[in-house]
């Protein structure tokens, strides 16, 4: 099952042309280097375009947020003959989410 579930802060929120909410986020995660364990932010592009779930959604920069959704794989070839891949994740649900416990 492609379910994915994120927690981190919102780096920027817009409607974009189309009418889809985008909303930039950072999670933070461990990563190894060498021996050592750094935390880090991964930022992911989120995209929610049901017009319902939008009228639902109150967020805005610096708000804590978590985000249920799925993740796609686009492929794209330029004309030049190179190839791109984008993840993206499309989001269903997205909630502001209270850390302080």
């Amino acid at each position: 099952m492609n379910v994915v579930e994120l927690t981190g802060k919102v780096l920027n929120c817009y409607i974009s042309e189309t009418g889809a909410l985008i909303t930039k986020v950072a999670v933070r995660h461990n990563h190894i280097v060498g021996k050592q364990n750094v935390c880090c932010e991964s930022v992911f592009n989120v995209i929610m375009v049901s017009d319902e779930a939008i009228k639902k959604t109150d967020v805005k920069q610096g708000d804590t947020v978590r985000i249920v959704g799925y993740v796609k794989m686009d492929f794209k070839e330029t004309l030049g003959g190179n190839q791109h891949q984008k993840l993206s994740v499309y989001a269903s649900e997205i909630e502001s989410v209270s850390l302080d416990s």
